[in-house]
């Protein structure tokens, strides 16, 4: 359902304000099924929402989340290249220069 063009145009992209305001508005929201339906719910639903949270804040915290700088000095926005798998991570190349 996330990669559905009729709720989501361009779906591969990332687009995070999509589900922000007036875009998002009217279509189903990815926490509304992301964990499952009915019987089939996940049952650490509550725990992994909470890992989740604890994680970011942990980095949040502890590390200084900024964009990569080049020889001259300045910021550069790197692509918003990933991988997909069993879980979606950047690209090798970029995460420790």
């Amino acid at each position: 359902m996330s990669r559905d063009t009729r709720y989501y145009p361009e779906p591969e992209e990332f687009r995070p304000e999509r589900h922000l305001g007036g875009e998002a508005s009217g279509k189903v929201l990815p926490s509304s099924f992301i964990f499952g339906f009915g019987r089939r719910v996940c049952p650490g639903q509550a725990f992994a929402s909470a890992s989740v949270w604890l994680a970011i804040a942990h980095i949040i915290a502890l590390f200084d989340v900024r964009k990569p700088v080049d020889s001259a000095g300045r910021e550069v926005t790197p692509p918003a290249e990933f991988v997909s798998g069993y879980t979606r991570c950047a690209s090798r190349e970029r995460i420790c220069s």
